[in-house]
């Protein structure tokens, strides 16, 4: 498995390599759920699915040049709920150790919800989610300069302006974890878990064609991807 990259720039011409380095830091998720714990080669504790293994990338290229709407927000929602409903899923995501659940995806919903996956309730005081709200949620990103700061930095492109507050591209992480559900470690039977995992990878390839032509979602965003593994499928 690849080790999940940030800020990478992949050289598109959508914007989608253009993004706002963010470091490692999301990535360090060092998670586990099993009472029941794995050990590795050199007896070193390794929970099942609790070392980040590759990251699939999702990014949204708003046909409007704003990515923060209202519509845009719901557009990835639906994106979102479906990507995270793939038969098997669970078997393979980054696991939390605290809640024993697959760890949420890495959202620009995080932004606007109070919850990582949209469903919670608008930060909008108990308000509703319109875009004066949405523009003082991205207004408090940013520092005197105008500048991104802090961990939300991940979902704004560098075209971003802060005077406008429009920016064109976002970005949704999914992580994945392992070894895998009887494995000791990730380089016990290593070809097997990644065969594994390419299988996932070919159903996720299915559901970007669902994706393409889901009027919800294509109707507001161009969706593309990047995860090592997947573009070698494609």
């Amino acid at each position: 498995f690849a080790l999940a990259v940030f800020g990478i720039d992949s050289g598109g011409g959508d914007g989608t390599g253009m993004f706002l380095a963010l470091g490692d830091a999301i990535v360090r998720q060092g998670l586990a759920y099993e009472a029941i714990l794995k050990f590795s080669q050199d007896g070193v504790v390794i929970p099942q699915q609790s070392e980040a293994t590759e990251s699939l990338v999702v990014f949204f290229s708003a046909h409007s040049g704003r990515a923060f709407t209202p519509e845009g927000l719901a557009a990835i929602r639906t994106a979102q709920r479906r990507l995270m409903s793939v038969a098997q899923y669970e078997d393979f995501c980054l696991r939390d150790s605290a809640s024993g659940n697959c760890t949420a995806p890495v959202s620009p919903l995080r932004m606007f919800y109070t919850d990582d996956t949209g469903e919670g309730e608008p930060r909008c005081g108990g308000g509703e989610l319109d875009q004066a709200c949405i523009d003082g949620i991205v207004r408090a990103q940013l520092d005197g300069n105008g500048t991104v700061v802090g961990d939300n930095k991940v979902f704004f492109s560098r075209m971003f302006s802060p005077t406008t507050l429009r920016n064109p591209v976002t970005r949704l992480i999914i992580q994945f974890g392992g070894p895998l559900k009887g494995y000791s470690s990730r380089s016990d039977g290593e070809d097997a878990q990644e065969d594994a995992f390419k299988t996932l990878m070919k159903e996720y390839v299915q559901v970007f064609k669902e994706l393409d032509n889901n009027g919800a979602v294509s109707g507001y965003y161009k969706v593309n991807h990047l995860g090592s593994t997947i573009i070698s499928l494609e």
